[in-house]
C-alpha cells in the first residue's frame, strides 16, 4: 500500500477540519479552519508557515511515512488560533505501520491547547480571530 502525496493532501486537510470541530466541541465556541500552521521539528519549529509549506516536511514519500501527526490548535500566545503539527520521533515506517484511526492516515486530532490561563479564556471568550476562516478544498 502507498500514500500519494495528493491522498496525504486530502487526509491533513481532513484533520485539520476535525481537529478545529473537536477543538470547538472542548471549549465551547466556534473555531475558525486554520490557514496558519506551526509545526514542532527541527529547522521549522516555532515558525508559521502556509500549508504548503507545513506538508513539504511531512510527506516523506509514497512508501514511507512519520508512524503518527499530531495536530492541535494553539489556544493562546503569538500563534492563537493557529494549527499545530508535530510528526513523532519514531523511525518512520511504511504506511501499513503507521498509526491509521478513523481512516486519516498518520494524523492524530489532540484538539486545542495551551496553558490554564489559555484553556479559560478560551472557554469564556473563544479564540480571538486572527486570520479569516477559510474553506479547505477536498481534492
Amino acid at each position: 500500500m502507498t500514500t500519494t502525496r495528493h491522498e496525504f493532501e486530502r487526509r491533513f486537510d481532513e484533520v485539520v477540519v476535525r481537529t478545529t470541530a473537536y477543538t470547538s466541541e472542548q471549549i465551547g465556541h466556534p473555531v475558525a479552519v486554520p490557514n496558519r500552521f506551526v509545526i514542532a521539528m527541527r529547522d521549522v519549529s516555532g515558525k508559521e508557515l502556509s500549508r504548503a509549506e507545513t506538508l513539504d516536511p511531512l510527506y516523506l514519500g509514497p512508501d514511507v511515512s512519520y508512524v503518527f501527526i499530531d495536530v492541535g490548535i494553539h489556544l493562546g500566545g503569538k500563534h492563537s488560533g493557529a494549527a499545530w503539527v508535530r510528526p513523532s520521533d519514531h523511525h518512520p515506517q511504511p504506511p501499513t505501520e503507521v498509526w491509521d484511526a478513523f481512516d486519516i492516515g498518520p494524523f492524530k486530532v489532540i484538539g486545542g491547547f495551551g496553558s490554564r490561563e489559555e484553556w479559560e479564556l478560551a472557554k469564556r471568550q473563544g479564540i480571538p480571530p486572527s486570520v479569516e476562516p477559510r474553506d479547505i478544498q477536498q481534492r
